[in-house]
């Protein structure tokens, strides 16, 4: 029977790896349940969230069960400790935690008798450019989320514009918010093609209307985050689950399975007039 694995979206609270990776290849039939870590930490003080549940049934409801009373500590190569309190179910947060570039960040958590551990060095920022957007009169049908294909409606394309650091490896997130709400989808992209240079990407197909403001975050990931991300994207199952099929975790520990990031984040916002 499938299993998938919830992984939360982004929660906003105001709003290179070091460890190894390892690759989970679990059974179809009853599989057995696992803790579900979704983890990241943000440059800035208080941007960081730990949320921790369980793995479900394909067929079960999407209330998952949540990992109440973990301890939750983060640690940096500076020496820096922070203990994360549980603000809501299965919710870590701390809002003193400042998070840094270049620094190397290690997450021990202690729950249900299990110790589960992991580490992220985050990124130097890259920063966006611009956020552009050009109208788009498609007589052959366009408009928002149809992609070109029926309706006739005019459009706007809009593009994140960023230049990529030379002779080194780097890995992007893109997360879009539009009016307030977030796009589930996963956009990663690695810089094989651009490596130094000024980039533009599309940011949704099916385009955007007139007075839509988008709110863009160009999150700069390490390797094991990367390809995390591009597992799922690839699977095409969103950013809610993970299906059964070899997800690449660099979380450490028994019957868990999981992300931990040290994210560099910048964002910028856009109103189409």
């Amino acid at each position: 029977m499938k299993t998938i694995y919830k992984i939360s979206a982004l929660l906003i609270l105001f709003i290179a790896l070091n460890s190894c990776e390892k690759v989970i290849d679990l059974e179809l039939k009853d599989a057995k349940q696992q803790i579900v870590v979704d983890a990241n930490i943000y440059n800035g003080v208080g941007n960081n969230v730990v949320i921790l549940t369980k793995s479900g049934n394909f067929y079960e409801s999407n209330n998952f069960e949540t990992v109440k009373n973990a301890n939750v500590i983060i640690t940096n190569n500076l020496g820096d400790s922070y203990i994360l309190n549980e603000i809501s179910d299965g919710i870590y947060y701390n809002d003193t935690l400042n998070g840094q570039f270049l620094t190397n960040y290690k997450i021990n958590i202690l729950a249900e008798g299990k110790t589960i551990t992991s580490n992220s060095t985050m990124p130097n920022l890259v920063s966006i450019d611009s956020i552009t957007y050009k109208k788009i009169d498609d007589g052959f049908g366009g408009g928002p989320g149809s992609g070109g294909q029926g309706g006739g409606e005019a459009f706007y394309k809009v593009y994140i514009n960023f230049t990529d650091p030379a002779n080194e490896s780097n890995y992007y997130r893109i997360k879009v918010t539009v009016n307030g709400q977030y796009i589930n989808e996963i956009n990663v992209v690695d810089d094989g093609l651009f490596n130094g240079l000024s980039t533009q990407f599309l940011l949704r197909m099916g385009g955007f209307v007139q007075g839509d403001t988008i709110d863009v975050d160009l999150i700069s990931i390490d390797k094991a985050n990367y390809e995390y991300y591009r597992l799922l994207n690839e699977n095409d199952m969103g950013a809610m689950s993970t299906s059964v099929g070899n997800p690449v975790s660099n979380i450490k520990g028994e019957d868990v399975i999981g992300v931990f990031g040290a994210n560099a984040v910048d964002s910028k916002s856009v109103t189409i007039e």
